[in-house]
């Protein structure tokens, strides 16, 4: 079906910041034939916009309620149906195409199809509350009661109908009212709806057109095919169930995120504030700390710092990513658009050259500030645990994204998995004083490796450390601490444990990836099981359920 047909939802769901063009261009990336010329794609778009009367707004962003103002509702409504006829379906059901336009704007929409299917194409809609205007337009009818047939034919036959089995349509009378409130079941009046119901139903069977139909119907329901013409059906579905290639998908998902990212600036912005501000900030209250027993404290609680603003800072913007996008990425998944897999790569490609840029910047600004270990290679060793800790962190928002339906669900479940990891991270508790039965807390840890990391990475190659006080065993004074390998043994962290740390990292990075990848096939999953189900509603989106593969 999804081969043969467009399916245009009752709801519209696009990405608001991109133009009705980029959105043409995107579908045309991952619906038409992978053998189909770029050339010939962006010809099919400009066809499609000159079709739909699209022209005068292609430039304009489609918008988002609330933050972008973007094309009008029925323009959106004709974008809609634009992105199912790109590839020239010889099908297009549409959900109640007018459902919350003006009368102006719904008959544009319905000419539009008018258009449509004088081109040769079948167009078939269920059509809310139709003025007399829009119904005359409809070539054939169908009427529904209860899962039962009560009309099928021309629709102008149906109101002859009617009068014929004693149900006329009074004179200047929408006939679509009447019809509706001649098969509609009133509250109180069930027996009464139920047997009106019937007897049109059985008027239908007994008329010629009810005749004609079961004729019709009976022929094609016996027809018989072979095991091989079924086999070569199937293979036919699968291999068309995708139109673009893996990496014509990726391409595509990489162009648009990148595109949407960059006209809705917001995020990236704020973001970059919150940076600099706060990199300022710590390094204006650590400012120009010195190798004696008072900046020892004042640099590891730099270097913590540093680590826990990285996590938070970025852990709760990027739970969003997956949460906000999900109707959309069902939505066009189950059309045959793109596979999980490019949607997902290409979500990991677009963000990491700001999820590189920011903690770079970050380490940057406070390095030289707080006065870190003077030298290159111990800087380029700084930003790499930062960056990958970063990635880390990132790997577990992608994976709370992908497991909780709800946004607020997930920002307050998160502090209850991040907090323990905190804990165990090496600044509050001892690295060797930490429970038994919670050691294993330590090892998915990203708080402890960067740690680790960052501290063995500042420490150990310092070897005389200030110390103005007298040494007082017997006293109340603390001895003093006079290198870098006498701070490492107070956290518990070993020198040899650096590389290993680095490593870890990679791998926690590597399992939550794949963890979150799982998730987002489990919810696909979920949601074509949900849909196979009589009078499924997708409750994210109110429309009437997606297309399974």
């Amino acid at each position: 079906m999804t081969s043969l047909c467009g399916y245009v939802q009752q709801d519209d769901l696009f990405i608001g910041s991109l133009t009705v063009k980029e959105t043409l261009i995107f579908q045309a990336m991952v619906q038409m034939n992978k053998d189909t010329p770029l050339a010939k794609r962006y010809q099919a778009v400009d066809q499609v916009i000159q079709q739909l009367g699209l022209g005068k707004s292609q430039d304009t962003m489609v918008g988002i309620p609330g933050r972008l103002k973007g094309v009008s509702g029925g323009e959106k409504k004709r974008l809609a149906v634009a992105c199912e006829i790109l590839t020239n379906p010889p099908l297009l059901f549409l959900d109640e195409p007018t459902s919350g336009l003006d009368s102006y704007m719904a008959n544009n929409v319905v000419d539009s199809l008018v258009k449509l299917s004088r081109m040769g194409r079948a167009v078939i809609c269920t059509i809310h509350q139709p003025s007399s205007q829009l119904f005359c337009k409809f070539d054939r009818l169908l009427l529904l009661a209860g899962g039962r047939t009560c009309f099928l034919g021309d629709t102008h036959q149906a109101a002859k109908f009617f009068t014929r089995i004693g149900y006329p349509c009074p004179i200047n009378f929408n006939p679509a009212d009447h019809f509706l409130d001649t098969l509609s079941v009133q509250p109180n009046r069930e027996l009464e709806a139920e047997l009106l119901i019937q007897s049109v139903v059985e008027g239908f069977k007994d008329s010629v057109e009810g005749k004609e139909m079961r004729s019709f119907v009976e022929h094609e329901v016996n027809k018989h095919y072979s095991v091989s013409e079924l086999k070569s059906m199937r293979t036919r579905m699968l291999k068309d169930m995708y139109r673009s290639t893996f990496f014509m998908q990726l391409w595509a998902l990489m162009w648009r995120g990148w595109l949407a990212l960059m006209k809705d600036p917001k995020l990236v912005k704020m973001k970059l504030f919150q940076t600099l501000v706060m990199s300022l900030i710590f390094g204006c209250v650590y400012y120009g700390q010195v190798l004696d027993q008072p900046g020892i404290m004042n640099i590891n609680g730099a270097l913590f710092i540093l680590v826990v603003n990285l996590t938070f800072g970025n852990l709760f913007p990027v739970i969003n990513v997956f949460c906000s996008e999900m109707p959309i990425f069902l939505r066009e998944h189950f059309s045959g658009m793109y596979r999980v897999g490019a949607y997902f790569l290409a979500k990991q490609i677009v963000m990491l050259p700001l999820f590189v840029f920011y903690p770079l910047l970050q380490v940057g600004i406070m390095y030289y500030m707080v006065g870190f270990y003077p030298d290159a290679i111990k800087f380029a060793w700084c930003v790499l645990v930062m960056i990958l800790m970063v990635q880390a962190v990132l790997s577990l928002g992608y994976l709370v994204s992908c497991m909780f339906t709800s946004i607020d669900l997930a920002l307050v479940l998160t502090p209850v998995l991040v907090i323990p990891l905190l804990l165990v991270g090496g600044f509050y508790l001892n690295d060797e004083s930490i429970p038994v039965y919670l050691i294993w807390i330590k090892y998915i840890s990203w708080f402890h490796y960067s740690f680790e990391a960052l501290m063995i990475n500042q420490w150990d190659q310092v070897h005389n450390i200030t110390c103005t006080t007298v040494e007082n065993f017997g006293g109340g004074e603390p001895p003093c601490i006079r290198s870098g390998s006498m701070v490492l043994q107070q956290f518990g962290f070993h020198k040899g444990n650096f590389m290993a740390d680095i490593l870890y990292m990679v791998a926690l990075i590597v399992v939550f990836r794949i963890l979150a990848y799982l998730c987002l096939l489990a919810r696909t999953w979920r949601s074509t099981h949900k849909t196979s189900k009589p009078g499924y509603e997708d409750q994210n989106n109110g429309s009437s359920g997606y297309r399974p593969h």
